[in-house]
């Protein structure tokens, strides 16, 4: 007997979910430059010790912490300054907002120009702190400290919507030692404290007019070059000279920094505003070279880890006291999230953060419509310069719009909670997912026309490279000049159709008949189980795909207590056979080991959990969930009614 299963849809009233009201609600960011993710004394990732530095101390950011959420996967939008902070300020992928790097120049290295980079906010761009006002207009904005994005800065009636700011402020700036990129020493490096009395001023103000507030502090430390105070710097002087990080003068001005994040935070508790202000603690993109990153690949100017993993910590009214969160997040994030915790329901358009209040007030994950992507269409010194990127989860995917010492570095795909160094490629395990993203982070760039390099010998001829392919079409599809017909030519990436050098002689789209791992159509079947004989009879899936299938004792990580042999569907028939050895099931379940592929490679992870529940759907792959119902003897379906209602389930892997 076959009985079928019907999932609904909990619709959850937005009326029941946690909310903010803009009434009191004040914010500040602060905004740290070219701090890394190891930066701080603030462990990011509980589970891995070298996530803070083994020498600067920040006790104030480690209080901050403590009253509230650290992230251990949060990025900024680029590896340089002014891209990111555009993106802090728009909620928008330096892709969309077309500001890529901190120069406008172009440059050609081995025939790939790279692209001609905005510099300046538009004039009329709306900002968040435009976007605050709209939605109550008792907010007051200011920005104090770098700005770096020209066309006047935030002033008083300006055009992006703060009232009060510092102007066009860039680098210099904030060098108050000496105007220098040299080492130094004095009682407000890098303006560390001017910036932090600006802010107290203008917090006590706001409190004592009743007004809420957006306050932006964009530090100019712990940039170069290396400013600190006299203090500081004998305290460190000596000390862990074998560690990671050695610098006593970079850490030095690495805890002036933090102390002014402890002289706003002691603000806000003498005013009696702690629990009605949220503090953002975050910064603009990886360490240089003043900071080690590891265990980090790379640092600013890559979109590697060491160039985009930063540290994140926000704390404020509803966020639980010391707790963390490993979703990714990315600097993009933090316009939408602010407005969501002032009350904002309707968020502005062609933003591509998300709003992250329901995680930092319920821990609910929220859903991104596309995976965070990193766009970096410049050459440098660094591996992963001239490189987009695209974070789906555990994932990352890299492609390098050229690379002039491996053809084979083109594309890249990492899982990031195995290999935060980035040390291990597994396109070529996953062949399938690498296409499938290479396909998705195509699509956005191409969707939002975002500027992409191009190939340039200086004579205007469309095939500079003479690989037979129009150079616009090939980079434009994300095959870049590195990917030719002598290295990679008899490719049919899409399994549909021609290989590349048909498809690029035709100018037709090289990815167009790729579905990809998530858009498969699968029917599950199951007729009966039977625990004291396992048996699975059958899976039904579409055919040209496998299943393969070990089933191990509850808390039993080696022995194999059954296996099958991987058995592909002939023409729409059962792909999995019956596991038919004899053993007992705990109460608490068997385990279940599997991956699922296709006659091109493998669509998912191995995976293994707890069954006790029927199929669902997740992701691209079968998952079985736990129940609450404990297991025992059975000898069909219909004697555990209360814990299986089908036996029978179709359902459609979507992207």
């Amino acid at each position: 007997m076959k009985m079928k299963i019907y999932f609904r849809t909990l619709l959850i009233l937005a009326c029941l979910l946690p909310t903010r009201s803009s009434a009191q609600t004040n914010f500040i960011l602060i905004l740290s430059d070219d701090q890394g993710w190891n930066g701080t004394s603030v462990l990011m990732d509980p589970n891995r010790e070298d996530s803070r530095s083994d020498l600067y101390e920040t006790p104030n950011l480690e209080k901050l912490a403590q009253r509230g959420m650290v992230f251990s996967q949060a990025y900024s939008a680029a590896p340089k300054c002014a891209p990111s902070r555009m993106s802090v300020l728009t909620g928008q992928s330096t892709a969309r907002h077309g500001i890529t790097n901190t120069s406008t120049s172009s440059s050609t290295v081995d025939l790939v120009k790279s692209t001609n980079s905005s510099r300046s906010i538009p004039v009329g761009e709306e900002t968040i702190a435009n976007w605050l006002s709209d939605y109550d207009a008792a907010y007051k904005s200011a920005h104090f400290g770098k700005w770096h994005l020209g066309n006047g800065g935030p002033t008083p009636g300006g055009d992006f919507g703060f009232d009060e700011g510092d102007g066009p402020t860039a680098n210099d700036t904030g060098d108050n030692c000496v105007n220098t990129f040299s080492t130094s020493e004095c009682d407000d490096p890098k303006l560390i404290f001017t910036l932090a009395n600006r802010g107290e001023d203008f917090i006590r103000r706001k409190h004592a007019a009743g007004e809420p507030f957006y306050l932006q502090l964009s530090h100019y430390a712990v940039h170069g070059g290396v400013e600190y105070t006299t203090d500081s710097k004998a305290k460190y002087d000596g000390k862990d000279a074998d560690g990671l990080h050695q610098d006593a003068e970079y850490a030095a001005m690495t805890e002036d920094l933090d102390k002014s994040v402890g002289q706003i935070m002691d603000v806000l508790d003498e005013l009696g505003i702690t629990d009605e202000t949220y503090i953002i603690f975050t910064s603009d993109n990886g360490a240089g070279g003043l900071s080690d990153n590891s265990p980090l690949f790379e640092g600013k100017n890559s979109v590697a880890e060491g160039g985009i993993r930063v540290p994140m910590v926000i704390a404020g009214p509803g966020i639980t006291a010391n707790s963390h969160s490993d979703f990714p997040v990315v600097g993009y994030d933090l316009a939408p999230t602010i407005l969501a915790l002032a009350g904002e329901t309707t968020m502005p358009a062609d933003i591509d953060g998300v709003e992250l209040d329901q995680l930092l007030l319920t821990g609910a994950e929220p859903t991104r419509t596309f995976p965070m992507v990193f766009h970096f269409p410049h050459h440098g010194n660094n591996a992963y310069d001239m490189s987009s990127a695209l974070i789906d989860g555990k994932y990352k995917f890299i492609v390098n719009h050229t690379d002039r010492h491996n053809p084979d570095d083109v594309f890249k795909l990492f899982e990031l909670n195995q290999d935060i160094g980035e040390t291990t490629d597994i396109t070529t395990t996953f062949p399938l997912k690498a296409r499938y993203y290479h396909k998705r982070l195509r699509d956005y760039l191409i969707g939002i026309n975002a500027l992409l390099p191009a190939l340039d010998d200086g004579s205007g001829a469309a095939d500079v490279d003479q690989d037979g392919w129009d150079d616009a079409w090939e980079m434009n599809n994300l095959l870049t000049f590195s990917y030719n017909p002598t290295d990679h030519g008899s490719l049919n990436l899409d399994n549909a159709g021609g290989d590349l050098n048909s498809e690029g002689t035709l100018l037709t789209d090289p990815l167009g008949g790729l579905t990809g791992p998530f858009d498969a159509t699968v029917t599950l079947e199951v007729d009966r189980l039977d625990l004291g004989n396992t048996r699975m009879n059958y899976a039904y899936m579409a055919a040209g795909y496998t299943v393969h299938y070990k089933v191990f004792e509850i808390g039993s990580s080696i022995a194999v207590i059954d296996t099958d042999e991987a058995i592909s569907a002939p023409a729409g028939q059962f792909v999995i056979t019956g596991m038919s050895n004899f053993f007992s099931a705990t109460s608490e379940g068997f385990v279940l080991e599997y991956t699922v592929e296709d006659d091109q490679g493998v669509l998912c992870d191995p995976m293994r959990e707890t069954v006790k529940l029927n199929p669902v759907l997740a992701g691209s792959c079968i998952e079985f969930t736990a129940a609450n119902s404990s297991w025992g003897y059975a000898s069909d379906w219909a004697t555990y009614s209360n814990v299986y209602e089908m036996a029978d389930r179709d359902f459609t892997v979507e992207a």
